[in-house]
């Protein structure tokens, strides 16, 4: 119980640091959309919700959840049966496309105490939210209400 509660609050530290580090940085336009943080794949909760190592400087390593942002997805367990299938099979469609080094884009606060949001582009080099909305997966959300994943 101890190691599960440091292993909590050391991956809210991470995230928490991950945004300061982050705030630092020029705020010039160019800065801000041209940054990549690379990171590795550490564990995939949800399709749209990865456990990392990110590395923002040379020498430092922050483990930190990543959510993408601006995406609405199914979620597990689901409303209905349908919701939940498809959050499983969303879930094994970004674990085939993920890969295990990716970068991260516009890195910021996350809705949850020790995670952050940001876009993911996959080992491949294509952008995550885009393939899941692609393959109807997910759905661009910016706020308010979502249409549900249930008929």
């Amino acid at each position: 119980m101890v190691q599960d509660l440091l292993k909590r609050v050391w991956v809210f530290a991470g995230a928490t640091y991950l945004s300061a580090i982050l705030s630092l940085l020029p705020a010039t336009p160019g800065a801000a959309n041209g940054l990549s943080v690379p990171a590795d794949v550490i564990a995939i909760y949800e399709s749209d919700t990865v456990l990392v190592d990110a590395y923002p400087w040379p020498g430092m390593t922050l483990r930190v959840v990543v959510q993408l942002a601006s995406l609405d997805v199914p979620r597990s367990p689901g409303l209905c049966q349908t919701e939940s299938k498809l959050a499983a099979d969303a879930r094994r469609f970004t674990e085939r496309e993920i890969g295990s080094l990716i970068s991260l884009n516009g890195v910021r606060d996350g809705n949850d105490a020790g995670s952050v949001k940001a876009n993911i582009t996959t080992q491949s080099g294509k952008d995550l939210a885009q393939l899941l909305t692609g393959a109807n997966f997910a759905r661009p959300h910016d706020g308010g209400e979502t249409l549900g994943w249930c008929p």
